[in-house]
C-alpha cells in the first residue's frame, strides 16, 4: 500500500505540471503556490505557510487557471524548480518572496546548497518581495543582487484577531515571553539568565517558554534536562514555565499571558511572532540585529546592541536585556500602547493584501 500511495502521489504531481496555468485569459490575479495550502481550520501551519494561507483568503487560487506562481523562500514546495520551469514556458508570472538566507553561523551544515537553491529561484522571478531591508541586504550578499522590480513588504498580522488584553491592569509580578521554537541553545540560555539577573535585582518576574526545545541534533528530553540544570543552578525553578508547542489559533491567548516579549534570536530576518506580539500590546526587548530594528522602534521596545559576523553568532548580553526589561516595566502602559499602535500602522493585514494586489496587477500587465 505505501508503494501504491507513492505511485499515485507521483502521478498526481505529473498531472499538476501538465495542467498548470493552462488559462492565461484571466482578468484578475489567480495564484498558485506550487503546493496545497489548507485553510485556517487546519492546525500546524507555521512560518511562510501562514503568509500563503492569508493570501489565499483574498485572492483566487487555482493550479489550472493560475497566471501567477507565488513562492516563499522559507516555505518552498517540493520540486519548486520544476514549477518555475513550467511557469517560464507558459508565460506565467513568478513572484518570489525572500526571507532570510543561510550563512556559516546559521548552524546549517548545508548552508551553501540552501543558498544555491534560493538563488536559482530568486533570479528567475519577475518580481521579488523582501520581508525586510535586512532580507534584501543579506540576499544581495549571499544570493547576488536582483536587478528586476522589487519591494520590501513586512510580514503581516490580523490586528482584529491579535489584539490587546481585555484586562491590562498592572500585576505585582512581570511576565516575559520567549516565543517560537527553541532550536538554538543560546536563545533559551540567554532568556533564562535574564530572568536570573532580574531575580538578583529583587524584581519578581516569570518567563514563559513556548515551542519545541531541541538543538544540535539532541533530543528534546536531553535539551529540556540541560535547561532544567541551568535553571536549578541559578535558583529560579519557580520562575520558568515551559508550555510546549501551540497552534496558530492559540497564539493570541499565549501572548495575552505576558507583559513583554523577550526576543533573543540573533539576526532574525522578519519574525512574525514579534509582529503578532506587538499587535497584542507586548513591547519587545530584543537583539538589535537582523530585521528587528525595522520592526520595533524606540517607543515600542528596546534593542540590545549586537555584534558578531556571518561566521559567528553574538548573543545579546543578559545583563543589558534585564536593564531593558526594567526600563520598559517602569512605563509599561505607554510601551504597550505604542507597540499595538505600531503594529496597526505598519503590519496590518489589509495593507499587506493591498500591496500584493498592486504588485500582481503590475506583473500581469508587463
Amino acid at each position: 500500500m505505501p508503494i501504491l500511495h507513492r505511485i499515485v502521489k507521483k502521478v498526481k504531481s505529473i498531472y499538476h505540471f501538465t495542467i498548470f496555468g493552462t488559462n492565461r485569459d484571466a482578468n484578475s490575479a489567480i495564484i498558485h503556490f506550487g503546493k496545497h495550502i489548507p485553510d485556517r481550520t487546519h492546525h500546524g501551519l507555521k512560518g511562510g505557510a501562514v503568509k500563503l494561507q492569508r493570501l489565499q483568503e483574498h485572492f483566487k487560487v487555482s493550479v489550472k487557471k493560475c497566471n501567477i506562481l507565488y513562492l516563499v523562500s522559507s516555505s518552498l514546495p517540493p520540486r519548486f524548480e520544476q514549477w518555475i520551469k513550467v511557469a517560464k514556458r507558459r508565460n506565467i508570472a513568478i513572484v518570489w518572496n525572500q526571507n532570510g538566507v543561510s550563512y556559516p553561523a546559521s548552524q546549517s551544515p548545508d548552508w551553501q546548497n540552501e543558498n544555491h537553491r534560493m538563488k536559482s529561484g530568486l533570479h528567475q522571478a519577475d518580481y521579488v518581495i523582501y520581508q525586510s531591508q535586512f532580507c534584501k541586504e543579506s540576499a544581495d550578499e549571499f544570493l547576488g543582487a536582483f536587478t528586476g522590480p522589487s519591494q520590501i513588504i513586512y510580514n503581516s498580522v490580523d490586528t482584529s484577531r491579535f489584539s490587546e488584553k481585555k484586562n491590562n491592569a498592572r500585576k505585582h509580578s512581570l511576565t516575559l515571553l520567549l516565543g517560537g521554537n527553541q532550536y538554538a541553545q543560546y536563545r533559551l540560555e540567554t532568556a533564562i539568565r535574564t530572568i536570573a539577573i532580574l531575580a538578583e535585582r529583587g524584581i519578581e518576574a516569570k518567563l514563559i517558554v513556548t515551542g519545541k526545545v531541541a538543538w544540535d541534533g539532541k533530543s528534546e528530553k536531553e535539551c529540556r534536562q540541560l535547561a532544567a540544570n541551568l535553571i536549578q543552578g541559578l535558583g529560579i525553578q519557580n520562575q520558568v514555565e515551559f508550555t510546549g508547542q501551540y497552534e496558530q489559533s492559540s497564539a493570541p491567548e499565549i501572548y495575552g499571558k505576558a507583559d513583554i516579549l523577550l526576543h533573543t534570536k540573533w539576526r532574525d530576518p522578519c519574525p512574525g511572532l514579534v509582529i503578532e506580539a506587538m499587535a497584542c500590546g507586548l513591547p519587545v526587548v530584543y537583539s538589535k540585529s537582523g530585521g528587528m530594528p525595522e520592526l520595533v522602534d524606540a517607543t515600542s521596545g528596546i534593542g540590545v546592541s549586537a555584534g558578531g559576523s556571518w561566521e559567528q553568532i553574538d548573543p545579546p548580553d543578559p545583563q543589558e536585556l534585564a536593564e531593558a526589561v526594567i526600563c520598559i516595566s517602569e512605563d509599561l502602559e505607554n510601551y504597550s500602547r505604542n507597540a499595538r499602535k505600531r503594529a496597526k500602522q505598519l503590519f496590518d493585514i489589509d495593507e499587506f493584501i493591498e500591496s500584493h494586489r498592486v504588485i500582481f496587477k503590475e506583473v500581469l500587465t508587463h
